[in-house]
């Protein structure tokens, strides 16, 4: 029996609310690799199931919401090459990209689905590439920092 629409627009929103757990616990140096594979195993669940939330959406929310998850497991690895200033850099340009998707939250959550696909498209595009343009810097400069401290 497939699930109703509302019932997957709320799973949707706890999905981006555990994303936002995730930058949060990077940000603060709380999270661990145990919590973040937990996070994953939670990721992993919630798109193996039947939900299939944005199957009709021309643009794909929850491969957006992957995607950061992604970027915020990557920092996670290559934060501990960034000197504290640097690694600040990061955590504002993150800081913007999660008050973005916080603020995508409270308007996907309080308008019907036919009255936000068409507002909502040139924020979720305005984010993914703020975060490809982050993640392909922290790229860069942990391949620039791995090298200097090789020699």
């Amino acid at each position: 029996m497939q699930q109703s629409r509302l019932h997957n627009k709320f799973d949707f929103l706890e999905f981006l609310r555990n994303i936002i757990l995730g930058i949060d616990g990077v940000v603060n140096h709380i999270a661990n690799k145990d919590e973040l594979g937990n996070l994953r195993k939670y990721f992993s669940n919630f798109l193996n199931s039947n939900i299939n939330i944005n199957k009709n959406f021309e643009y794909r929310l929850d491969l957006f919401a992957l995607d950061l998850y992604e970027f915020v497991t990557n920092l996670f690895e290559v934060k501990q090459l960034f000197n504290n200033e640097k690694y600040e850099e990061f955590v504002n340009e993150i800081n913007l990209i999660r008050n973005q998707l916080l603020e995508f939250i409270d308007l996907y959550s309080s308008q019907p689905k036919n009255n936000i696909e068409n507002r909502l498209y040139d924020r979720v595009v305005l984010l993914e590439e703020n975060l490809k343009k982050l993640s392909n810097e922290v790229k860069l400069n942990s391949k620039k920092l791995m090298k200097q401290q090789r020699g």
